[in-house]
């Protein structure tokens, strides 16, 4: 899929002291499933968040009600983009477009999971297709996927990855049936991976990142994605 062509946005979608005094979220994860119905790897990311940031609120709100006036309501500190479990081709462009230029009008931290990486690269013009096979399938059924434990390497520093040094491997949780194919303009790779490529990146300037594996799914065995999160988190809060 080739990315989506940049928009302007003509208001600046940052953080207000009114919409924070009123009770909006610290933290909003935007489910980007095509259906507006709870998600289990949605509500287990949002459920890992509460439980890594103590004292901070988590809200989930669908891509189909996140609008520039939704958002500014919300005000939050920082924004997660959901994995999600539909090929991006079953969308409405229109959709994406739009949402693609909230993204784009951000100003506050975005992490992308997944899907939520793959469209970060969509947003910022990246190329997005299955690892392999055609586009246009109702859905992934049958295609190949990468998932399970899987070992990467990191690819240089950056706070999102405080606590590893450049060419250490880590293993990680990985379910995902397409791949960002081409890296936007202006972001760079922090995190590379043997099957899938670009396995996390991040924007020169601004504080987006994106990574396509799943560190809500984290274990004894793979410790590292909760480390990621807690440090995606001190960025948010503590920068």
């Amino acid at each position: 899929m080739k990315g989506l062509a940049a928009a302007a946005v003509s208001v600046a979608l940052g953080p207000s002291a009114w919409a924070q005094s009123k009770g909006g979220p610290d933290i909003l994860v935007v489910n980007l499933n095509l259906k507006d119905e709870p998600a289990r790897a949605v509500e287990k990311l949002a459920r890992e968040l509460r439980r890594l940031a103590p004292g901070r609120t988590v809200e989930v709100i669908h891509y189909s009600k996140w609008t520039t006036q939704s958002h500014q309501d919300k005000a939050p500190s920082a924004v997660v983009l959901s994995p999600q479990g539909d090929p991006w081709w079953q969308y409405p462009p229109e959709d994406l477009e739009r949402v693609g230029a909230l993204v784009r009008g951000l100003e506050v931290p975005v992490l992308g999971v997944c899907g939520g990486h793959q469209f970060l690269a969509i947003a910022f013009g990246g190329e997005v297709a299955p690892i392999k096979g055609e586009i246009g399938a109702p859905n992934y059924d049958g295609m190949v996927r990468e998932k399970g434990t899987t070992w990467v390497t990191v690819k240089q520093a950056d706070p999102l990855l405080k606590g590893w040094k450049p060419g250490q491997r880590i293993a990680v949780a990985e379910y995902h049936a397409e791949e960002i194919k081409r890296v936007p303009k202006g972001f760079v790779v922090l995190v590379e991976g043997k099957f899938s490529p670009y396995q996390a990146i991040r924007h020169a300037e601004r504080p987006f990142f994106g990574v396509q594996f799943h560190p809500e799914s984290h274990n004894r065995k793979r410790p590292a994605g909760q480390r990621l999160l807690e440090n995606f988190l001190k960025i948010v809060f503590e920068s």
